[in-house]
């Protein structure tokens, strides 16, 4: 199936190797925890661990994982640099507070 996020990673992950030219750098990104989703400069690129080649230049990623709060970080990658890009993402809820009410008496 074309629509399918695996369908979708492939598809830019053989843009971005497509596209990273002679001086090709290459990026790996773990995250905590695995297999959090990564969009590099706004292309899905799949759970991570992976690794991938790109353009030497600014980049942007953008890491989600359900429950968790998004990341977004950018680097600057050199000519043939490999970078190891590693994203802890923080719980979405630990800022709420819960509030228990007493039940009321009659």
């Amino acid at each position: 199936p074309v629509g399918t996020p695996e369908a979708i990673a492939k598809t830019n992950l053989q843009f971005f190797q497509t596209h990273s030219g002679p001086n090709a750098a290459q990026i790996a990104v773990h995250t905590v925890p695995d297999h959090a989703s990564a969009w590099i400069d706004g292309k899905f690129v799949g759970p991570a661990p992976l690794t991938l080649k790109v353009a030497p230049g600014h980049h942007q990623i953008l890491v989600r994982a359900p429950n968790m709060q998004e990341s977004m970080q950018e680097f600057d990658l050199a000519a043939k640099q490999t970078q190891s890009i590693d994203v802890a993402l923080k719980s979405a809820y630990q800022n709420q507070v819960v509030i228990h009410w007493a039940p009321q008496k009659q």
